[in-house]
């Protein structure tokens, strides 16, 4: 940091710490609630970060008198908002911290993972990248906690990034694509474009050009739809890098559009990282003085706002650039400068640290996972519970139903036995039973009232018999002998 970054940043912890009127540093404070402060310096960090902050200044003041502390958290969270978009990242980081503190120390979770996340982004853009995952990874888990579907699909954009950076490109890609669906579902259209300039620029680390024009054409399309010009500049700047190596001159064309947004909206950092890109591909379209000015141009910017990520960029760049001009000795203490910062920047505690979070990591989707079969074997556990009841409940379902059938049938057995018996007694109905008083002499039988019928009368009146006449062979011939 620089005597007068640092002395900059004490004057700002002393005005937070000892609360001035705004007269007193000679400006008009803007009106309003903490919570109308903090929403309308929200809304312009990224259009006038020095604004912003201003605003977020005056919204912690009003926070911290009143004792309200979610707003005095959200007003420090706008501070480093504001103060990352103006690349003061030590400044930025301190008030990230207090704000993640704030949020925890007033039960809001949802605040607290913010600011872990905020606190994630800081630490990527000075190259810290495992202690940025680390940061992005609590905001995760406190998301994933109270069902933050929004934030939910932040964490899954920058953790997509960080991996990136580590070269990770399979992981990078199934974050990205993790938020691309959350985004989709909730209507998020900002977000949305977010991910898919980073799919991009997975897709161009991995040398697959037309794949990340694809995905930078869609963000194109929704950011101009949104007007958000700093993210337009951004997907201009991500175009003219995908399409670089096989286009220089297009890349060029991009670079300075990319550029032309970027010097109206005072994006420093953004600035630096355009003209960097720019001189790389003034070299490659063999113009090696015209690269070395903007790599100059942006060398000045990045020492100022104390980016290492993009130093190192620019280091190599400038010693290609020297280079393809001839002057080898300037390229070799360029180069040096690459290295040293590099290495520096990426050291061996950073790269065990990386693998120690990787393996936490990959032990924390061990244990999701098993949750996850822990549940479905639950599930599981209970279907078959509940197919043991229905087998048992259709056994005695089947059981009723085959008692019952047999019951049917012998009921209809018994029916169909009385019905014969019925029949049977219908046919022997008219069959004549008993003693019959008949006479000796001429054969006629006596009636239940007394009256004496021949013999053929009554039995043809109490039976389905009739009679005819004839002879049998004695009386035959008796007959035929008195003839």
């Amino acid at each position: 940091m620089t005597r007068h970054s640092a002395l900059a940043a004490a004057c700002a912890v002393i005005a937070l710490s000892f609360p001035l009127p705004a007269a007193a540093a000679g400006q008009t404070a803007p009106g309003g609630s903490a919570a109308a402060l903090n929403a309308e310096a929200k809304d312009i960090s990224n259009s006038d970060a020095e604004r912003s902050a201003e605003i977020a200044r005056h919204a912690l003041l009003l926070a911290r008198e009143a004792g309200d502390a979610v707003n005095a958290a959200e007003a420090l969270h706008n501070l480093a908002v504001a103060q990352r978009n103006l690349g003061r990242y030590d400044l930025a980081r301190d008030f990230a911290q207090q704000s993640t503190d704030a949020y925890r120390a007033a039960g809001d979770p949802k605040g607290e993972a913010q600011g872990y996340n905020t606190l994630g982004l800081i630490d990527a853009d000075r190259g810290d990248y495992p202690r940025a995952l680390e940061n992005h990874h609590k905001a995760l888990a406190l998301r994933l906690q109270i069902g933050d579907r929004q934030g939910l699909a932040y964490s899954y954009n920058n953790l997509g990034n960080m991996y990136r950076n580590v070269q990770d490109y399979e992981r990078a890609l199934e974050h990205h694509h993790r938020a691309v669906e959350i985004k989709k579902a909730i209507g998020d259209l900002s977000s949305l474009a977010f991910s898919y300039a980073n799919i991009a620029t997975v897709y161009s680390t991995m040398n697959e050009p037309d794949k990340a024009l694809e995905s930078l054409r869609e963000a194109l399309r929704i950011r101009q739809e949104l007007g958000e010009e700093r993210y337009v500049a951004s997907t201009y700047n991500a175009m003219g890098l995908a399409i670089g190596e096989r286009d220089p001159a297009g890349a060029l064309e991009y670079f300075t559009k990319a550029l032309g947004i970027r010097e109206r909206l005072n994006d420093r950092r953004g600035i630096a990282g355009t003209l960097a890109n720019v001189g790389d591909v003034e070299r490659r379209l063999d113009r090696p003085d015209r690269a070395v000015a903007a790599l100059t141009r942006a060398l000045e910017i990045a020492e100022d706002i104390q980016a290492p990520v993009l130093l190192i960029e620019i280091y190599e760049h400038l010693a290609q650039a020297e280079a393809a001009r001839g002057s080898f000795k300037a390229a070799y203490g360029w180069h040096q400068r690459y290295t040293d910062l590099k290495d520096k920047t990426f050291n061996q505690q950073n790269s065990d640290r990386l693998n120690r979070l990787n393996a936490a990591y990959e032990a924390t989707q061990r244990e999701q996972q098993i949750a996850l079969l822990s549940a479905a074997r639950d599930l599981d556990a209970a279907q078959i519970a509940r197919q043991r009841t229905l087998i048992a409940a259709t056994v005695i379902v089947a059981g009723v139903l085959g008692l019952m059938y047999w019951h049917r049938q012998r009921s209809e057995r018994r029916y169909r036995q009385q019905a014969e018996e019925l029949r049977h007694a219908i046919d022997t109905a008219k069959t004549l039973r008993g003693l019959l008083p008949i006479c000796a002499a001429c054969k006629k039988i006596r009636d239940d009232r007394g009256s004496w019928q021949p013999l053929e009368t009554y039995i043809t009146a109490r039976s389905e018999a009739d009679f005819t006449h004839g002879y049998c062979p004695t009386c035959a011939e008796a007959v035929m002998e008195e003839r």
